[in-house]
């Protein structure tokens, strides 16, 4: 059975690429992970950027 998404963390991980403006190894680095591991969040849990239009 697959577990629910964490809407916290998904809006943390949000946040945090906002506020790097996307940069995904500056995001993984606040949030104290690996830029891999990250990047597999953001595909799991459809976090998207909006400002960049469909990419």
């Amino acid at each position: 059975m697959q577990s629910a998404i964490n809407p916290a963390q998904k809006r943390l991980i949000q946040q945090t690429l906002e506020s790097v403006n996307w940069s995904v190894t500056k995001a993984a680095k606040i949030l104290g992970t690996t830029r891999q591991n990250l990047q597999y969040h953001i595909r799991k849990l459809g976090i998207k950027n909006h400002g960049e239009g469909d990419q």
